[in-house]
């Protein structure tokens, strides 16, 4: 899947730089100055009030438990493991599926199955170890996987375990790796209504209680980012901040390259699956001619070569570059 995915991306950034130049529209001051680009704002999110009374917690594969036979105390079990299958083994009743129940029901279909043996049997249960109570996170986190859910184990709290959000040391600047902002707790399938940002800070609509078998999604911040590539200097990705210029983000990647066509400069945003392409001239910006180009988040700028021509070059030439781009974001989505 991820091989699939990234020649998907390859073949879509290949198809945008071999657009011919004068066919591209001219680059806007302003990322909103372009009424074709509208960067959708999703609707917030108003957060959830939990009921004050919560359900008794269920057992599940994993757990640990003890079972005390009133009577029969040689028959008692210190620890009982609940196997994959979700069932408990116990002499003379042998196997009794008990995930999903919670202890007082675990007991009573314990009870049932021993009248077989006795007219009035009575058995305790008491949790031991609460191994399969955890939760999954996963995406832009430290240490994705499995977490366990001790106590009253919050979202906060599972993130907190997790690690935290993934950060680098990009351009003398902490990058966050994470879109905290576009992350999801995801609960039988469907996304509750919380804001994750807002759970991390505390506020009790958000920073709801996790059950067992919640997923939490923090995808990448792939739009925090600006890259350059093509016939500049140094091609590299860019911290994006508010008001980042092109002349900026040339800069930064230490100017155009001798090989580099000033006057056929590309922006491609909005990402590769429908990118909105735009050409602009850096010898114009820097010349003054026109006015500077204020970058999105998630922009790729690329430089082309003098006397560019052939879409052999492109795929010959180009194709380096992209597999760098793509290889730095997935490295990222992996440290």
């Amino acid at each position: 899947m991820t091989v699939i995915c990234k020649g998907a991306c390859a073949v879509g950034l290949l198809s945008v730089l071999c657009a011919c130049g004068p066919a591209l529209p001219s680059a806007p001051t302003l990322p909103g100055d372009d009424s074709a680009f509208l960067q959708a704002r999703p609707p917030p999110r108003e957060g959830m009030q939990e009921s004050a009374v919560q359900p008794p917690d269920s057992l599940a594969a994993g757990d640990v438990i003890a079972v005390h036979f009133l009577g029969s105390p040689d028959m008692d079990l210190a620890q009982a493991p609940v196997d994959r299958s979700g069932r408990v083994h116990l002499p003379l009743v042998g196997d009794v599926l008990v995930a999903g129940r919670t202890l007082s029901e675990a007991e009573a279909l314990i009870q049932k199955a021993l009248e077989r043996y006795e007219r009035s049997p009575h058995v305790t249960i008491n949790l031991v170890e609460a191994r399969g109570r955890f939760a999954t996170v996963i995406g832009a986190v430290e240490r994705p996987g499995n977490i366990p859910l001790v106590g009253d184990a919050r979202v906060a709290d599972v993130l907190a375990a997790s690690g935290g959000l993934r950060a680098a040391a990009t351009d003398d600047q902490l990058a966050e790796l994470a879109d905290i902002d576009a992350g999801r707790l995801v609960r039988g399938g469907a996304a509750l209504p919380i804001d994750l940002r807002r759970a991390m800070s505390g506020e009790p609509k958000h920073n709801v209680r996790v059950r067992p078998g919640d997923v939490i999604y923090i995808p990448p911040a792939l739009s925090g980012r600006v890259v350059v590539l093509g016939h500049v200097t140094r091609p590299r990705a860019l911290t994006w901040h508010p008001e980042m210029r092109l002349t900026e983000a040339l800069a930064q990647a230490e100017g155009l390259a001798p090989s580099s066509d000033g006057d056929d400069v590309r922006v491609i945003r909005g990402g590769f699956a429908n990118p909105r392409i735009y050409g602009v001239s850096a010898r114009d910006l820097f010349a003054g001619v026109r006015k500077d180009v204020v970058l999105a988040p998630g922009d790729v700028v690329y430089v082309s070569e003098h006397w560019f021509a052939s879409v052999g070059e492109v795929l010959e030439r180009v194709m380096p570059l992209t597999t760098t781009y793509l290889l730095y974001q997935n490295l990222n989505r992996n440290r």
